[in-house]
């Protein structure tokens, strides 16, 4: 009778590759020296052990803890200069240490962190596409019969200036808002991607705003902290301390009171 080979059995390495870690913002431009163990004080949970085990950084060694290295184990410092640190493929060790450190932000501190290429081009790809989506939807925009109103309303706000987007022709509009939407695509969507700068209240209060300044229907007041009735001079609303008055009015503008405000700022148009 035949014996039966036993299948084979083929061990797949894992890729060794560079890695690269960075200071978090709260401690970049520092030359930081991590915690390496080296008093015996620095642990990790071992979600396989149960227990918390000490682990020290020791390049000579097969493991990253205490209780699986040698005698002859040496600890050796790791510096982060200029922002970041690359380790090399063949520093296993270093890598190993650095993955399950306390102070790496994937494991809840707030030193350093790992930079992941998956995860950047995913964000990448996801502002890539969320840019053509708004150059996209200003392309269409454009092509509606109040369409260069719309696009001119959007560049005010944007601007700030109601001359300065009514000065411009229609693909002067579109170059300045596609221009915009690349340096902050975040300015004409929500936070699930959806492009909303056509549709968006609060740009159209702004624009409202801006609008009723120029026309002279309201204006700011002495101390500019207050919005008041171009004629009379009487007090509309006055903003709370360190509260921009640019960006309260519009705010304001959403409110029972201010509803009335904007209805009355419509008829004055």
């Amino acid at each position: 009778m035949a014996t039966k080979k036993k299948p084979s059995s083929t061990r797949v390495k894992e890729e060794l590759v560079d890695k690269e870690y960075f200071l978090t913002d709260a401690h970049i431009g520092n030359c930081v020296i991590l915690k390496t163990g080296n008093s015996m004080k620095l642990s990790v949970y071992d979600s396989e052990k149960g227990y918390r085990r000490l682990i020290r950084h020791c390049p000579n060694e097969k493991s990253v803890f205490v209780d699986e290295q040698s005698e002859f184990a040496l600890v050796e410092p790791i510096v982060i200069q200029s922002g970041h640190h690359v380790v090399p493929a063949t520093q296993v060790m270093t890598q190993n240490f650095l993955d399950i450190h306390p102070d790496n932000v994937k494991n809840g501190g707030n030193w350093f962190y790992e930079q992941d290429d998956e995860i950047d081009a995913v964000e990448d790809v996801k502002d890539e596409e969320l840019i053509l989506d708004i150059k996209s939807t200003i392309r269409a925009k454009s092509r509606e019969a109040d369409g260069e109103f719309a696009l001119e309303m959007a560049v005010s706000v944007l601007t700030g200036s109601i001359n300065k987007a009514s000065g411009m022709s229609a693909n002067e509009l579109k170059r300045h808002l596609y221009s915009a939407a690349e340096r902050d695509p975040s300015r004409f969507s929500d936070i699930n991607g959806n492009v909303t700068i056509f549709d968006d209240q609060e740009v159209m209060r702004r624009y409202i705003t801006l609008r009723a300044i120029k026309d002279g229907i309201i204006a700011k007041s002495n101390n500019g902290r207050s919005m008041v009735w171009g004629d009379t001079k009487e007090v509309i609303v006055t903003a709370p301390q360190a509260v921009k008055l640019s960006d309260y009015f519009p705010e304001y503008l959403a409110t029972d009171d201010g509803i009335l405000v904007s209805e009355e700022i419509q008829k004055r148009s």
